[in-house]
């Protein structure tokens, strides 16, 4: 007789009522194939003492992969939880172990042949460019052309867009021009939000916009799909809204985002001073207007605080004060401080060493030649002319790369030294800053005061600088 699966519950509270009376009800886990143990609720009560859980419908429900589920009931036991099934038969003894096995590789399987099933009709489909669910592109709308089929169709208004955004795109306009006049226009994304430099990139990355319909072309995380290799790529020229060569002409422009994209002078060298996490570089509340920000993310997310500083504000007053430093700097005194580490690092007696060891090795390779050709043979004797040669052959290996750094690290002159630091102060590029900061500092923390502080760490020392 089957059980409908209303009573399934009334079911399942008595059978644990039975086996343990101290369960706390409703105190059930969750089990996914791929993400695991999850719980809800009493989770750690669950834990902490002996209990049962019983799921009211099939072993597939408790994991998809009789793997994952042997896994996670060998993980129960360890805290005294046994798992069983009111829905399915369970017998005691060390038969149960066949017949839960079974049970789980058959839920196993009939998951997986839904799965190649269910993607075999899919990709059908997708050959005859017909909609598969999800998201409609902008610039199309979904048509039914049977009881259970759907296809495409040009929406003209929105195609209309579609076709301005192509032809302003490849005059040069920047994606965020783009989005600013969409908007403006009054048109909304399909989930009803304001046009971004995403959304723009979206419609001119979408190969439909040319006629092309592509299915199975994503990395699938945490789903069955055998249909890996198979990507289906439909040639349907009734849906192309611009020309498959103005499309091809915006793909090979510059990266959409990179252009409007602002560059972070201090990123990973700014520290907060409350909770010592890295400053971020940002344009929250329209600040890319405004030149962008370092903020704290930390502060912001945990503690409810939004410490931020403007970019070029706190760029200007490092820049100033290590190219002051360098200006003041003792040439002669820097030049001889980098050629005694250059000296350390040249590693010219490891050189030395390094022939000696291939001389004692090359004696003891012909010596074992001598005794092979003599007669004296034995397998230890091989196994020990393999040893040597793997030695040597590594030691030359490291006096190769000891020779090249001994010629990288060359000693440097008091006017090769004055000409390197002169390209920090005569240089206003973002490159040069980049190298100079990169070169002299260290870190920066920022005290949130009033007037907030800025302590730097560089080879200078350490400095601290009110920004007023």
């Amino acid at each position: 007789m089957k059980v409908k699966l209303s009573e399934y519950s009334n079911i399942a509270r008595k059978t644990v009522s039975r086996s343990s009376r101290n369960m706390p009800t409703g105190a059930f886990p969750h089990f996914s194939s791929k993400r695991g143990l999850t719980f809800r609720n009493s989770s750690r009560m669950l834990l902490n003492q002996n209990s049962i859980i019983c799921h009211c419908l099939e072993h597939s429900r408790f994991a998809r992969s009789h793997l994952d589920a042997r896994k996670y009931k060998e993980l129960l036991a360890e805290y005294g939880i046994k798992v069983i099934s009111v829905s399915e038969p369970s017998i005691e003894g060390p038969e149960n172990i066949l017949l839960e096995s079974n049970q789980e590789m058959l839920a196993e399987y009939f998951a997986a042949k839904l799965a190649r099933d269910s993607m075999r009709g899919m990709i059908t489909k997708a050959k005859k460019g017909q909609y598969l669910g999800g998201i409609v592109p902008f610039g199309y709308r979904k048509v039914k052309v049977s009881e259970k089929d759907w296809s495409f169709e040009k929406e003209e208004k929105e195609a209309q867009v579609v076709r301005e955004i192509f032809e302003m795109r490849v005059e040069g306009v920047l994606t965020m021009q783009i989005a600013r006049y969409v908007n403006q226009s009054g048109w909304k994304t399909r989930r009803g939000k304001a046009f971004t430099n995403a959304s723009i990139d979206w419609v001119i990355s979408n190969q439909k916009h040319k006629g092309v319909y592509s299915f199975n072309d994503r990395k699938k995380k945490g789903r069955f799909n055998y249909y890996k290799g198979e990507v289906v790529r439909a040639d349907l020229p009734k849906l192309a809204i611009v020309p498959p060569d103005l499309w091809q002409r915006v793909q090979k422009m510059p990266g959409i985002q990179k252009e409007s994209r602002l560059l972070y002078l201090l990123k990973g060298k700014l520290i907060c001073g409350d909770c010592g996490f890295a400053l971020s570089g940002g344009s929250y509340g329209g600040a890319k207007n405004k030149g962008g920000s370092y903020y704290c993310w930390n502060c912001r997310k945990r503690h409810n605080k939004y410490h931020k500083i403007g970019r070029d504000k706190i760029a200007n007053v490092i820049v100033h004060y290590l190219r002051e430093q360098v200006s003041n700097v003792d040439v002669r005194a820097v030049t001889d401080m980098a050629n005694e580490k250059i000296e350390c690092q040249s590693q010219k007696g490891r050189v030395e060493e390094i022939a000696n060891e291939i001389q004692t090795i090359e004696t003891a390779i012909q010596n074992i030649t001598r005794a092979v050709e003599s007669g004296t043979y034995s397998q230890s004797l091989l196994n020990r002319l393999s040893e040597l040669e793997r030695d040597k052959e590594k030691l030359l290996e490291e006096r190769t790369k000891v020779r090249l750094q001994q010629v990288r690290f060359s000693k440097v002159t008091v006017d090769e030294m004055k000409d390197f630091l002169d390209t920090f102060l005569g240089d206003d590029s973002f490159a040069a800053h980049k190298d100079l900061v990169d070169f002299t500092l260290s870190s920066a923390k920022i005290i949130w005061k009033d007037p907030r502080i800025v302590e730097m760490a560089s080879i200078f020392g350490t400095q601290k600088i009110p920004l007023l």
